[in-house]
């Protein structure tokens, strides 16, 4: 069992004893499982980081999460915890990686080029140096490639820390939260469970994110204005939308506390048309 990518207390939420249904992409099968041998890699993590995920990260949300799985109300801690939690859900997932590594060969072409100017200019004032900058630049070449083929690790880790998204987190709590509660067909999560749509982000007035907490809770959080309870009942139709989100984001794996006959279908369509959801 590695590092889990997806906490196995929210996991948790979607399982009915300790069973947890996964339905896989890839291979087009569904399964029983259990929260401690899925959503997780060999090796994901640093044990430092590891460690900062849990104390930092997931043991503060918990008393938030129980609370909303509860329709029960937030206090600030609670609800500052719980948008940690959520935008360190986003992160630490396999997509949540490979979005940080999509970016690393134009920072590291972007890093050779100062370099290399760098060199230039010290051959400028010291003509005698350039064959040795030659080779410094070759060096330099060297490495750069080499670290745009395998990035270490530390250029995602550093990136999961509590501290290294502020504005981030500071726009999630700027949203008006509600809680939409399922009372017939189960939410699903995946193992990329945070939505929200990229070319808005999630401040701008017409931003939203969605993620499920729970088979039966989700967090909806949107700019509009939004007098009233925190918690509705989702319809049908809001359930339907809020899960094409769901298997839209997903890499790979979606899972859920029960197996029904629609689900696997459901989630290897690829045809999902993704809602937005107004409050009536």
């Amino acid at each position: 069992m590695g590092h889990h990518y997806l906490p196995r207390f929210y996991l948790r939420g979607f399982t009915t004893g300790n069973t947890v249904w996964v339905h896989d992409r890839r291979e087009r099968r569904s399964y029983p499982s259990q929260p401690k041998s899925v959503a997780n890699e060999n090796k994901l993590y640093s044990e430092d980081i590891e460690q900062h995920l849990a104390n930092a990260i997931e043991d503060p949300a918990k008393s938030a999460i129980e609370a909303l799985r509860l329709h029960q109300p937030l206090d600030e801690q609670q609800r500052e915890a719980l948008a940690h939690y959520v935008i360190a859900l986003w992160k630490r997932v396999p997509e949540g990686r490979a979005r940080v590594y999509s970016g690393v060969p134009e920072v590291a072409d972007s890093i050779r080029q100062e370099l290399h100017a760098e060199l230039d200019a010290t051959v400028a004032a010291t003509p005698h140096l350039a064959d040795l900058a030659e080779h410094r630049k070759a060096q330099v070449s060297e490495v750069i490639e080499k670290f745009k083929i395998e990035p270490p690790p530390e250029v995602w880790h550093q990136n999961l820390t509590r501290d290294s998204s502020p504005n981030v987190v500071a726009a999630l709590l700027s949203m008006n939260w509600r809680v939409l509660i399922s009372e017939g067909a189960d939410f699903l999560t995946s193992d990329n469970p945070v939505f929200f749509f990229q070319n808005e982000g999630i401040g701008r007035p017409t931003s939203e994110l969605s993620v499920p907490l729970s088979s039966t809770v989700v967090l909806w959080a949107h700019r509009r204005p939004a007098p009233g309870p925190l918690y509705f009942t989702a319809r049908p139709e809001a359930v339907r939308g809020l899960n094409r989100r769901v298997v839209f984001n997903a890499t790979r794996y979606v899972y859920s506390q029960r197996l029904e006959p629609w689900m696997l279908r459901f989630v290897c369509k690829t045809d999902h048309v993704l809602t937005r959801f107004i409050e009536q």
